[in-house]
């Protein structure tokens, strides 16, 4: 499993998504940490990480989120593909429980992905929402309807995906996991794993939560995907 780790300006919370990624019980993977032209200690952060496993990028001028993850993706010399947030952690056994699943999965499923717990000024919240129930199998229909919800950092890949669906749109400043979990569903089935095996801490400055991003994103998905939205229901 490559395990990518994008990140921009977070060095007061990197080291613990890091560490989160170094605890897993599953230890057969590399850690690939694509450092978005950060004017902070993002660089000491991870040279603090004595770990062969790791490999860090970093790219000279901001690029935004698709863009350092693609980035990882092309670097990545797995079979598997994890994301995690910077700001993240996940549980120890996330991994190992999506590496078991897979190894009961046909080659036509895609994505495993687990719950999350969303830990927001001390309260935590169990995600999927009861609005937004936990899918799988084909699940193309439920994501246009906005009916089920993939989190990008529950999610583990197989890399083909990427090779025959292609990489994160670099033009989406939010919402381009929402856009890949669209193509991938048109071929692949993905699996649900009603754990929480990440624990999501809420940032108010978040990207996704930027209105002008909102705003380009809703226009640039509707370009992607007009035709499906239309014929939905």
């Amino acid at each position: 499993i490559s395990v990518v780790i994008p990140t921009y300006n977070r060095d007061q919370y990197l080291g613990r998504s890091i560490q989160s990624v170094l605890n897993q019980t599953f230890r057969d993977f590399e850690l690939i940490i694509v450092d978005d032209g950060s004017r902070d200690r993002t660089g000491d952060v991870v040279s603090v990480f004595e770990d062969p496993r790791i490999r860090y990028f970093r790219l000279e001028t901001n690029q935004g989120v698709s863009a350092a993850l693609n980035h990882g993706i092309k670097a990545s010399g797995s079979r598997f593909v994890a994301f995690q947030d910077d700001d993240d952690e996940w549980h120890p056994e996330k991994l190992a429980r999506q590496w078991e699943a897979f190894q009961q999965e046909p080659l036509t499923t895609g994505v495993v992905y687990t719950g999350i717990v969303l830990l927001r000024k001390g309260e935590k919240t169990f995600i999927p929402f009861p609005v937004t129930q936990e899918k799988q199998g084909e699940i193309y229909q439920e994501l246009l309807r906005k009916e089920t919800l993939v989190p990008l950092v529950s999610a583990l890949v197989r890399k083909e995906c990427f090779e025959k669906e292609g990489v994160f749109d670099e033009r989406l400043p939010t919402s381009s996991d929402y856009d890949m979990w669209i193509r991938l569903s048109r071929t692949y089935a993905f699996k649900y794993i009603p754990e929480a095996l990440v624990t999501v801490h809420y940032l108010p400055m978040s990207l996704s939560r930027n209105p002008a991003n909102i705003l380009v994103s809703r226009q640039r998905l509707l370009e992607n995907h007009d035709a499906a939205y239309r014929t939905s229901g």
